[in-house]
């Protein structure tokens, strides 16, 4: 494993502004993968995000997974190299914390978006949950914020057990 300690929130800030540019999946991933680029090199550097970029809207707005969750999980798995038994222990974490916090559980200094308890990790779920709740249209700057504020959190989460893991295996 090629991995050193990260920052939470400088990584997540990242992808929080890569959104909507990149949307949920690739700017999780991207932000992860480029700062591990920048501070560990190879394999990161050959690595392109746009491996990502089918994720957005639950796999191009088929309804599957949240692309934050997804992008999250797919770094999870490229720093793991691929370790089925330690993917699955932190793709487990990420998705329990997912669904048993109120989300987002973390946005950048100053953001305030609005929470929800997530009813399942489908992006139309947890997007349509939130658009009922605010009683906003899909293009509303709540459902924006909302978003790049998932894809904030997943980033966050993923480092902070990137971390611990980095820390457990010393």
């Amino acid at each position: 494993m090629r991995y050193v300690k990260l920052e939470p929130a400088e990584v997540a800030l990242k992808a929080f502004n890569y959104f909507p540019e990149f949307k949920c999946a690739e700017s999780v991933f991207k932000a992860i993968i480029e700062t591990l680029a920048e501070k560990v090199g190879e394999p990161y550097s050959s690595i392109p995000s746009y491996i990502m970029s089918y994720g957005k809207a639950g796999i191009h707005a088929w309804d599957g997974t949240c692309g934050a969750v997804n992008g999250a999980c797919a770094a999870i798995s490229t720093v793991l190299e691929g370790n089925d038994k330690d993917v699955k222990l932190l793709v487990d974490k990420v998705l329990r914390f997912f669904l048993s916090e109120m989300q987002p559980a973390f946005a950048p200094e100053g953001v305030v978006p609005v929470k929800i308890p997530l009813p399942d990790l489908t992006c139309g779920g947890i997007v349509f949950k939130l658009l009922k709740k605010e009683h906003v249209g899909f293009d509303d700057e709540k459902r924006i914020t909302f978003c790049k504020s998932i894809t904030y959190t997943a980033v966050y989460k993923t480092i902070e057990l990137l971390n611990e893991f980095l820390r457990s295996q010393k």
